[in-house]
């Protein structure tokens, strides 16, 4: 609390310093303005409010606007954060109130919803496991083997229910290969019914990174990612992290994202190491992890300033081993 000091006058031969404790009031801030689609979580973050004092300081979040018909409710009302579901189309106002006991400040902040495009399947996809760590003499044991000694990838397809099965599609691709590994040596299946796994050997120690799409009569669904790490010894695949990031795949420009990574299975102290490893902003659209609700650096806040695809790239360190990446694709629209 900061102290304002008040000298009084005591006629020419002394003056008496009398301290007076004064308290500043604090300053709500409950994020900027913005817009999303109907269906899609909209994140609303508080952890910018500030008390001059240092106070610390209650959150109380109210929705005060919402178009007719809406039954849109606040997920929390006294934390940092707080989301809602847009139901319908049209404005929706949330204020935000801080206090730090003595004083309140309340400020507002509004979301513009959109009706969603129906111009396009509603395709996505997901590779199982998402991050995989093995040993090299140890193949045949690992989450991600088929039990024969090769390296197995499990898609799980959501499916536009307008498109026939006949016309999906998996588009598979290796992203990244051990220095000196080509593609023809992995004597790979690359199934494109999306019900089947596709399947490598992997010749060498080293990183394997695959990527897939689900291709629709028109659309292509945003890419899924599954990560290996091959290590040469068996001792330190078991002592890698196995990095998970959960979150949003899908966002529009200035919306906040979080991405969770505390489902990530570490056997012990375990450093997390957060980059953007496609950004269609150039560096300027930012990833930290203030105000998550999460333990440090086990969530991202996520910003873009551009629309564009997006990939983001955790590493999980230990003591003796960093293991697979994992990666999350976000699709990023005006």
């Amino acid at each position: 609390m900061r102290r304002l000091v008040l000298l009084m006058s005591c006629g020419l031969l002394c003056c008496v310093e009398d301290p007076v404790a004064v308290s500043l009031p604090p300053t709500a801030f409950a994020g900027f303005d913005g817009h999303s689609q109907v269906g899609q979580e909209v994140t609303l973050d508080g952890s910018q409010s500030v008390d001059p004092d240092g106070d610390p300081l209650s959150f109380s979040w109210q929705m005060v606007v919402r178009p007719e018909g809406s039954l849109a409710r606040l997920s929390s009302k006294d934390e940092r954060l707080t989301r809602f579901v847009p139901d319908t189309a049209g404005t929706f106002v949330v204020s935000l109130t801080v206090d730090d006991g003595a004083f309140a400040h309340r400020d507002l902040v509004g979301i513009v919803s959109r009706p969603n495009s129906t111009s396009a399947e509603p395709l996505s996809l997901s590779l199982t496991p998402a991050t995989c760590n093995l040993g090299f003499e140890s193949i045949r044991a690992s989450l991600c083997s088929s039990g024969d000694g090769r390296v197995q990838i499990l898609p799980e397809a959501v499916l536009a229910p307008q498109t026939p099965p006949e016309a999906q599609r998996v588009q598979w691709s290796f992203v990244k290969l051990p220095a000196g590994v080509a593609a023809s040596d992995l004597q790979a299946t690359l199934p494109e019914d999306p019900s089947q796994a596709l399947s490598f050997t992997a010749p060498r120690p080293g990183s394997y990174w695959v990527a897939a799409r689900l291709r629709g009569e028109r659309a292509l669904s945003a890419p899924a990612f599954a990560t290996v790490r091959v290590f040469e010894d068996d001792g330190q695949a078991a002592d890698a992290a196995i990095a998970q990031i959960s979150g949003d795949h899908q966002g529009t420009v200035r919306q906040a994202m979080i991405l969770d990574a505390r489902g990530t299975i570490a056997p012990g102290p375990a450093r997390y190491r957060w980059s953007l490893l496609t950004d269609p902003s150039e560096g300027i659209s930012s990833l930290d992890d203030r105000a998550t609700g999460c333990p440090p650096q086990q969530c991202q806040r996520f910003v873009p300033v551009v629309p564009g695809h997006y990939v983001v790239q955790l590493s999980v360190g230990t003591d003796t081993a960093t293991g697979a990446p994992a990666l999350w694709s976000i699709e990023v629209q005006p």
